[in-house]
């Protein structure tokens, strides 16, 4: 019985092991991505994006709503 709960133990830390690593190591890829300054002009190109399309959806609502 001892070497059950004990086998199910290690079982379980190696298990949260696994776990806590791919955490890590996800929230580093994120953190270098999110701190890279190199894609500041990609990001920069995408936010005027949206805005654009953004006007864009919004200008026929308007267009249909003045001409009722």
């Amino acid at each position: 019985m001892l070497k059950i709960i004990t086998y199910h133990t290690f079982q379980a830390y190696g298990i949260y092991r696994v776990y806590i690593n791919i955490l890590n190591w996800m929230t580093n890829q994120i953190f270098e991505l999110i701190t890279d300054t190199g894609l500041l002009p990609f990001l920069f190109i995408l936010s005027v994006w949206n805005v654009y399309l953004r006007q864009q959806d919004t200008t026929p609502q308007q267009r249909i709503s003045s001409s009722k």
